[in-house]
């Protein structure tokens, strides 16, 4: 999977194609999240002795007008987006230790190591057990 930057300066980018998405996305509410990678340009270091890492990012994109922005995540390979179900019927998304705090789209809050999309399961949640007696 590749993510198509939005303004056309960036589609011209001859390195716009090297954004690579490696693993599953996530839904939630309309919203997917997708973990990406961007290799590093060995081009531009070419005379550099000292390895090079590549960039990794969570694009959260609006499925129904196409809006998106990104979340830096550093120097790792991102895998797919970690959910966390709290006994408040809450949802986070979890993320690697050292990302920054962020808000995105006004309504995601990120902090520390996880998002708070503002999503919850409604009642009832949980694991139900039903065993039909004879």
């Amino acid at each position: 999977m590749c993510i198509v930057p939005r303004d056309a300066a960036a589609r011209k980018h001859p390195y716009a194609a090297l954004i690579k998405g490696l693993a599953s996305s996530v839904t939630l509410n309309g919203k997917v999240y997708i973990g990406t990678f961007t290799p590093p340009n060995l081009f531009s270091d070419i005379n550099s002795c000292v390895p090079a890492s590549g960039t990794g990012q969570l694009y959260v994109m609006d499925i129904y007008d196409g809006d998106r922005d990104a979340i830096d995540l550093g120097p790792i390979i991102p895998d797919t987006p970690a959910l966390y179900f709290s006994d408040d019927s809450s949802i986070s998304i979890l993320l690697p230790f050292g990302v920054p705090d962020v808000l995105v789209d006004g309504i995601i809050d990120c902090k520390g190591a996880s998002c708070d999309p503002g999503e919850s399961i409604p009642p009832p949640y949980g694991n139900y057990w039903f065993q039909e007696t004879y």
